[in-house]
């Protein structure tokens, strides 16, 4: 991600950077948990008054594994994943 810049949220690491062609954000959560909730608003709004982004239309959503090392191996499950808006 070329250059990171590392800051805490909450129960997230966040990390900037480039990917060569794009601003990157990864939220990488700081301990295990079997389940939970993402307010995609409140971290934006967190980027934003960061002066990480500026005002912005949100149009596509992601979710998956960014997987660099494993020793040993390990089983990495979604059950289900679903995105609303209100």
């Amino acid at each position: 991600m070329g250059h990171l810049v590392q800051r805490r949220l909450q129960s997230w690491d966040v990390y900037r950077g480039s990917n060569g062609a794009n601003q990157v954000f990864s939220f990488v959560r700081t301990g295990n948990t079997n389940s939970g909730t993402v307010d995609i608003k409140a971290v934006l709004n967190w980027l934003r008054t960061n002066g990480w982004m500026g005002d912005v239309t949100l149009g596509d959503v992601q979710f998956g594994y960014e997987i660099t090392s494993s020793s040993g191996g390990m089983d990495f499950v979604t059950n289900s994943f679903s995105v609303s808006s209100s």
